[in-house]
């Protein structure tokens, strides 16, 4: 599996910048459980919003907020 080697133990929201109406950039520190509990992992994660077709839209329209990329390695060292 994708995150088998890469469990969460606990994660906290730094912050969330709104960088366009479709998207924004979610500021995280992750704890692996397989770190030491005191070693917070800095991560950016970018959502889009998008419609039921899959196209960005306004986050003041109907639509669901995605994870543009989910792979670990695309945002774990």
């Amino acid at each position: 599996m994708l995150y088998e080697d890469r469990r969460l133990s606990a994660f906290t929201f730094v912050g969330i910048d709104h960088i366009a109406p479709a998207s924004c950039l979610v500021e995280v520190e992750l704890y692996l459980a397989d770190q030491p509990a005191d070693q917070a992992i800095p991560a950016t994660l970018r959502w889009l919003h998008e419609d039921d077709q899959g196209d960005p839209v306004s986050s003041l329209l109907p639509g669901h907020w995605r994870l543009y990329c989910w792979e670990p390695d695309q945002f774990l060292p």
